[in-house]
């Protein structure tokens, strides 16, 4: 690894909230269920890049849309990282030991009533990834550089079923695919703390 890679990790690491820091949170108040997502960050060819999933159309309400691996919160993990991790493997076939995690990015509320936990890691790269075709229909990336790009994303109105109008972030199209809603919301909150300067 070279000097200008580990300082790049240790950057980021420091910006974000350490994953065995407690945070209280009220469910309570509007029945929200626990859900963690892995942002998966990797150095390819020098590039840093990150991960996303096209969730496959089979079933669920976010089907056929552009995410990060995760999902609900089951009894038998010991934490939201637990929870991240499981479901990448499950969706992606990636083991814990082929991630660093970082650190953690604060919970954020879904339309769907779901208070998720954003986990940032680092998959070893190259990986063999085996998607899980009930859950993903593909795997992207993007890299990090265009996603910082202000001139590739915007706000935008959208029409979701049975919800209405939202206005939301809508990156353009890369690859064939949209990057919008709460998983550009993440991806933006990822950056922002990537392009903090050191206190």
């Amino acid at each position: 690894m070279s000097e200008e890679t580990a300082n790049f990790i240790e950057h980021i690491r420091a910006k974000l909230i350490p994953t065995d820091e407690i945070i209280e949170i009220s469910l309570q108040k509007k029945q929200l269920r626990l859900a963690a997502v892995l942002l998966p960050l990797f150095q390819d060819q020098g590039i840093w890049k990150l991960l996303f999933i096209h969730r496959s159309n089979i079933n669920g309400f976010h089907r056929g849309e552009v995410a990060f691996p995760g999902g609900g919160r089951e009894i038998e993990d010991q934490d939201m990282v637990q929870t991240a991790l499981r479901e990448t493997r499950e969706e992606l076939g990636i083991d814990k030991e082929n991630i660093q995690v970082l650190g953690r990015l604060l919970p954020t509320e879904t339309v769907t009533n779901y208070l998720v936990t954003p986990i940032v890691g680092i998959i070893n790269w190259p990986l063999h990834i085996q998607p899980n075709p009930d859950e993903v229909e593909r795997v992207f990336s993007i890299p990090l550089d265009w996603l910082m790009a202000k001139n590739n994303w915007k706000n935008q109105e959208f029409e979701i079923p049975d919800r209405g109008k939202i206005n939301t972030i809508a990156y353009d199209h890369y690859d064939n695919e949209i990057l919008w809603g709460f998983t550009a919301k993440l991806t933006q909150a990822l950056i922002a703390k990537i392009k903090e300067e050191e206190q």
